[in-house]
């Protein structure tokens, strides 16, 4: 009896601390995924999974497992192209050219972006790096790579706004793209979502001209 009640203390203590050390993930949102336009190779966000596609993904991952990650890929380093938002624009219907010196901001590594749908918690975000470790791993991907964090420099960039036309100014690039579901298992507690792991390759700043 004295184990068994030990045991259900230690349980409700490692959920304790899942829920408490949850919050540092549970808030993380990727940049990427504010981008209006990606366009992957082939495959799709996870976010634009279907409830049928989320669920016959998943149904692999299903066991009675004490301890453990089951990842079931959707999508392997896939190229994808992608469009920000505009960063800006501006139209001049004057009959005089107009020259602007802009400060745009943009990566300059291959800055990674992870993120799930699910809660998952853990001392220190454990679970997080497990679930990142095991689909890293599984996807052939360099595991310290994959923590190389965001480094933005900021350009002078010089435009002319001819005269009766208008500019926009956005950044594209590409990115690599790996996404899935997990099933994760802690004492025989099973926490499920999705992942998505994406990569940015290259950053450029684009102009776009329109006569008016």
């Amino acid at each position: 009896m004295k184990k068994f009640i030990m045991f259900c203390v230690f349980t409700t203590f490692i959920l304790s601390i899942s829920l408490v050390t949850n919050k540092a993930y549970a808030s993380f949102v990727a940049e990427y995924q504010s981008y209006p336009e990606i366009i992957m190779e082939t495959g799709k966000l996870s976010r634009d999974f279907t409830s049928e596609e989320y669920d016959s993904l998943l149904e692999p991952t299903k066991h009675i497992w004490m301890f453990g990650i089951d990842i079931k890929f959707a999508n392997k380093n896939v190229r994808a192209s992608y469009m920000s938002d505009v960063l800006y624009s501006y139209t001049n219907d004057s009959a005089t050219d107009i020259t602007y010196t802009l400060e745009i901001q943009k990566e300059t590594k291959k800055t990674t972006s992870f993120q799930s749908s699910a809660n998952l918690g853990g001392t220190v975000g454990g679970n997080f790096k497990k679930v990142k470790a095991e689909v890293t791993a599984k996807a052939n991907i360099d595991y310290q790579s994959t923590e190389v964090q965001s480094e933005k420099i900021t350009e002078k960039y010089q435009v002319t706004i001819e005269a009766h036309s208008n500019i926009i100014v956005y950044l594209d690039g590409h990115l690599l793209i790996t996404n899935g579901v997990f099933s994760l298992y802690n004492f025989f507690f099973r926490t499920s979502g999705t992942f998505e792991l994406a990569i940015l390759q290259d950053q450029e700043i684009r102009v776009e001209k329109n006569s008016i």
